[in-house]
């Protein structure tokens, strides 16, 4: 990557960027993590996000160990190309249950953890290139309240939309987002919108306005259908 042009401090837009390639990347890379006393870089990991934004990441089991025993809480993480997100996080130690929600999360995005090992990973800061420019983000900004209820409301709703209206999955993604046709089918929502997958590809719908309540969400996709059907 060449040398930024400007550094400056972000606006809504840039935020709304980052979070996107935040919810939306499929694959990252960790940088320095030290191995047999050499730093090398984890390339091309599978990555998903949890309801408020933070990072799950998927470690091969015999990398794992590293990540639960470290105290670091600068670890540096790249999502996305052009643009690109810069993350530093901290590795944010899970109970068994909170383990167990967040694999079940991930699956819902990737289908399977296979033989890895889930890591979650908390965004203190960020830098956002693109348009020749480095955008410097606070890390509580690239993250959502998730609602009471939410994680549970999610799932359903998920699973419903995936098994019973694959044709207003599509809709979102070809009418609402101008993205080709194809095996669109909804990965996650959270309070400010919800992510569609077709293959490795990931795209983010906004909800505008966010939802005020979990409650929120079956009137939402109903009424976005309806915009994507006069769209369409």
């Amino acid at each position: 990557m060449g040398i930024p042009v400007n550094v400056q401090n972000e606006n809504s837009q840039h935020i709304q960027n980052a979070k996107t390639l935040l919810r939306c990347e499929r694959y990252c890379r960790i940088n320095n993590i030290e191995i047999d006393r050499e730093l090398i870089a984890l390339e091309r990991l599978s990555c998903a996000s949890d309801l408020d934004g933070a990072l799950l990441v998927a470690i091969d089991k015999k990398t794992a160990p590293i990540f639960e025993s470290s105290s670091d809480t600068s670890l540096s993480v790249i999502l996305g190309v052009s643009p690109q997100l810069h993350l530093i996080c901290s590795i944010e130690k899970l109970s068994i249950e909170m383990y167990r929600l967040c694999d079940q999360r991930f699956r819902m995005q990737h289908g399977s953890t296979d033989d890895r090992k889930l890591v979650r990973l908390l965004p203190n800061s960020a830098k956002l290139f693109e348009g020749g420019e480095a955008i410097e983000i606070t890390g509580e900004k690239l993250l959502t309240q998730s609602g009471i209820g939410l994680r549970e409301m999610e799932r359903r709703a998920v699973d419903h939309m995936n098994e019973d209206h694959l044709d207003a999955v599509g809709l979102y993604a070809e009418a609402l987002l101008n993205q080709p046709a194809g095996a669109w089918r909804m990965a996650s929502l959270d309070m400010d919108g919800l992510d569609l997958i077709n293959g490795s590809q990931g795209v983010r719908l906004w909800f505008d306005p966010p939802l005020k309540h979990p409650k929120e969400i079956k009137e939402r996709l109903v009424q976005l259908v309806r915009e994507a059907r006069k769209k369409s």
